[in-house]
């Protein structure tokens, strides 16, 4: 399960990249800079923290995975909303 999760992270986060990359420049772009960096912080810490949750239990590894997942393909999506609705 952990690997199809992580499988679909790698995909959903090309595809955030690629939205964040074709974002709209000019105003506020050092704004979303700032939003996308402190995302990632966020993310990378509320996913970690299954690692801690469930130490040493089975779930850990494969719900930290999800949550990668999860948040990531959410993300998308919302790049996806500022790519398009310029």
């Amino acid at each position: 399960m952990e690997r199809c999760y992580l499988d679909e992270y790698r995909a959903w986060d090309v595809l955030l990249n690629r939205h964040y990359r074709d974002r709209p420049r000019g105003q506020g772009a050092d704004a979303m800079q700032q939003v996308q960096r402190a995302w990632i912080t966020y993310r990378d810490r509320k996913c970690a923290y299954f690692q801690i949750h469930y130490s040493g239990g089975s779930m850990a590894r494969w719900l930290g995975a999800q949550c990668m997942m999860d948040t990531t393909a959410r993300r998308a999506i919302e790049l996806r909303f500022f790519v398009q609705d310029r």
